[in-house]
């Protein structure tokens, strides 16, 4: 609760400021009631340090999204719309600095430990991203198949060892699934053959 109460504040303090006076405002504010939660000093604030860039998008500022808005041709709260469900999982990416220490390679390093939280943020980030963008390199996605991987995403990144396991060994089952079928689909190549194009030129 402490963490959700803080990423909250980090957003909305976070709001149309630059990155260096968000962070030192929230650092002083939020930090320190963190660490009394028991979170070490430097995942508590790269907590905070997160949420004050990752709010640079957040509706309704999102002054970032007045930069890209004009480049994509769109509004600016649709750009910031667009990019909050693209990126919705970098919300809980801070939530792994702190119940994983090994990732920021200072607090509890353990090599094995790190490698496997890597492994399972990357799927992660991969299977929401394409979850709520709905496509991937096959092409656009089912609304089960969107919802499936979204959920196989959160699963993978909750700090309970069957969900950890369970998601990730189904979210590689998915994109396996997905690139048998691209493949199927995609079939043998059906070009002709030089010498069949010169006998039917002659």
């Amino acid at each position: 609760m402490a963490l959700i109460l803080s990423m909250f504040g980090a957003l909305i303090l976070g709001m149309g400021l630059p990155t260096l006076p968000a962070y030192l405002i929230i650092a002083i504010m939020l930090a320190p009631a963190i660490e009394k939660a028991g979170v070490p000093s430097i995942a508590a604030h790269m907590f905070v340090l997160y949420f004050a860039v990752y709010s640079s998008i957040v509706p309704p500022i999102a002054y970032a999204c007045y930069v890209a808005a004009p480049i994509a041709g769109s509004t600016p709260m649709r750009t910031a719309v667009q990019a909050l469900r693209i990126s919705a999982v970098g919300l809980l990416v801070p939530y792994v600095f702190v119940f994983n220490p090994s990732l920021l390679l200072v607090v509890s390093f353990d090599a094995g430990l790190f490698v496997w939280v890597i492994m399972r943020l990357l799927l992660a980030v991969w299977l929401t991203a394409t979850g709520f963008g709905g496509a991937d390199m096959g092409g656009l996605l089912p609304l089960p198949e969107r919802f499936l991987r979204v959920v196989l995403g959160l699963m993978t990144l909750i700090p309970v060892p069957i969900l950890e396991i369970g998601g990730f060994d189904a979210g590689l089952a998915v994109i396996a699934y997905r690139l048998v079928r691209r493949r199927t689909r995609s079939g043998p190549d059906t070009k002709p053959h030089q010498s069949t194009l010169s006998r039917e030129e002659t």
